[in-house]
């Protein structure tokens, strides 16, 4: 099918490096059988970049450039829960569209708590199908002066034009994504920041040595009004002998293991094996699948009774999944899976129960556990 396909990937920075190799391998096989590909991101790392530019017949696109400046950044040595940083917000978030974006589902959560007073809105990856999608639509439709805190769900496919940002450092491919829902169209001509950047540490979530070569590289452009060629030379200068990082290591060894020909003889297997790109699994809250059991019992029956119609059990596979939420567990003794007794769609799928958590419409999934946890 990829040899006579056109095949389009965006937003490749997005992912961990083991991934990254993934999809170059994926591309450059399409390329050898003839298919046809592109490529877009607003934040190509330069090392990707490299990969393509040594394939015959492959066109790299110089870089296009608004000439709009957008964004003036401002610095913070302190962290976003901070007690002064909270002030901060308060005060620029009074008649504006303010976003805020943390690293973690639990600092999101803080967040909210911290300031519940002023009705903020909360949006990441840890809502089920249906929450997610109204809030999703919700936060598009956002207009006049309102705050919303959110997580890296927000960096890309979500059309949102925002006054403020507030946001925790992060690697800078995704920092950038994160300013561009701010300022997404219009010039900016404040002599004060739209961009407040707040400390912060690595976790699991970010390369800690692109992370760090980010904060250090960010100071030299403190207070000042970027360009798009700026942000484009804050990339190159980051990701400056990424070849002697773990980061780089991480997404050699995978392309490396893929070129050499590696092929998994099961789902199972390719699973374990790719594992670290992932650790997803498919979950249903425990409150959500007690307050709804009737209905999604009498769901995944009809899903397993082989003599309905595709068209239905397709349906109802979507309404399950509506209930369900993908989630990232990298400690399993935080938690408990428990399986679906007696269904088969829930067993092939991994579809499991997730015990240990509340549930809300307001902060959706909340492990019982620290704030700080890696999550």
């Amino acid at each position: 099918t990829a040899s006579y396909s056109k095949i389009v990937v965006d937003e490749i920075q997005s992912f961990a490096p083991a991934a990254i190799a993934s999809i170059v391998v994926f591309l450059k096989e399409i390329h050898k059988l003839g298919g046809r590909f592109m490529l877009m991101t607003a934040t190509l790392p330069p090392f990707i970049r490299k990969e393509f530019e040594m394939l015959d017949h492959v066109e790299v696109m110089p870089y296009q450039f608004l000439e709009k400046r957008r964004h003036r950044i401002a610095l913070h040595e302190n962290q976003l829960h901070d007690t002064d940083s909270i002030a901060l917000i308060r005060k620029k978030a009074v008649d504006k569209k303010t976003l805020i974006i943390c690293n973690t589902v639990g600092k999101a959560q803080l967040m909210y708590d911290l300031l519940e007073d002023m009705n903020p809105s909360l949006l990441h990856a840890r809502f089920i199908g249906k929450d997610k999608m109204l809030k999703e639509h919700t936060i598009m439709k956002a207009d006049g002066p309102c705050i919303w805190i959110a997580t890296q769900v927000v960096e890309a496919s979500l059309d949102i034009d925002f006054d403020v940002l507030f946001t925790e450092c992060a690697s800078i491919e995704s920092l950038l994504q994160r300013f561009g829902r701010c300022y997404r169209k219009r010039e900016y001509t404040g002599e004060e920041a739209n961009i407040e950047i707040f400390a912060s540490f690595p976790s699991m979530i970010y390369d800690a040595e692109l992370f760090n070569n980010t904060w250090r590289v960010l100071h030299d452009y403190d207070k000042m009004l970027l360009s798009e060629q700026d942000k484009q030379s804050i990339i190159e200068q980051v990701f400056d002998n990424i070849e002697q990082t773990k980061y780089f290591e991480r997404y050699k060894r995978m392309k490396d293991l893929l070129e050499l020909g590696f092929r998994a003889d099961s789902k199972k297997e390719a699973q374990e094996a790719f594992r670290m790109i992932t650790n997803n699994h498919i979950v249903i809250p425990k409150p959500v699948y007690e307050e709804h059991a009737l209905l999604l019992q009498n769901l995944l029956r009809s899903i397993d009774n082989k003599e309905l119609p595709v068209l239905d059990r397709m349906k109802n596979i979507a309404q399950l999944r509506s209930y369900t939420v993908s989630i990232q567990i990298f400690n399993p003794k935080t938690v408990r899976l428990r399986d679906i007794p007696d269904s088969n769609y829930c067993k092939k799928h991994r579809l499991s129960i997730i015990d240990n958590v509340q549930y809300s419409f307001e902060k959706g999934i909340e492990l019982i556990r620290d704030y700080d946890s890696d999550d």
